[in-house]
């Protein structure tokens, strides 16, 4: 799944469980990746079952780089959830404008803008 901010809220940060699942896992760097650095830009992803099985994911180039490009609807979808705090009706008029910039005025975004709720601290 996505990791929004919203997937963690404290209840699941101070969960005993999702820390000791988090205490397992170990980060490493592998030479077969740094070989190929910078045309590649992966990860190797291993599961390692109680019963000793493994499960390998191996990801080359990760979503969102330009050899691996986000579609329009998976940026849009980020975007609102990124942003949803402003709004749901907000956040599709400012959608509206950006995706019209080059026929609209920067005025018409700077009125959108000006009309969002302070950041959450």
């Amino acid at each position: 799944g996505d990791l929004r901010e919203d997937r963690f809220p404290q209840a699941v940060i101070i969960n005993r469980d999702i820390q000791a699942l988090a205490a397992r896992i170990s980060i490493q760097s592998d030479a077969k990746w740094g070989r190929v650095y910078p045309e590649k830009r992966g990860a190797t992803i291993v599961i390692k079952t109680k019963t000793g099985n493994e499960h390998i994911v191996e990801v080359p180039v990760p979503k969102g780089e330009p050899e691996n490009c986000a579609s329009v609807e998976d940026i849009v979808s980020k975007f609102r959830q990124n942003a949803s705090w402003i709004g749901e009706k907000l956040l599709d008029e400012l959608l509206e404008v950006l995706f019209a910039l080059d026929k609209r005025q920067v005025t018409d975004l700077t009125k959108v803008l000006r009309r969002m709720p302070p950041v959450a601290s």
